[in-house]
């Protein structure tokens, strides 16, 4: 019983370490895109993804 239980933790701990980074990926990406649409807003050129 006790077996079980750790597998479903272990599992568990697994899939939310995946989300979390998933969830970070997602927020660094939005945040490369929010900046680069402000600086295209402000009459210059939006450099940062013509960089990447």
């Amino acid at each position: 019983m006790e077996r079980k239980q750790n597998k479903r933790n272990n599992q568990f701990i697994a899939i939310k370490n995946e989300i979390s980074g998933i969830t970070l990926i997602a927020l660094v990406i939005t945040t490369i895109f929010s900046y680069d649409e402000k600086l295209k807003s402000s009459n210059n050129n939006g450099f940062l993804l013509q960089t990447i």
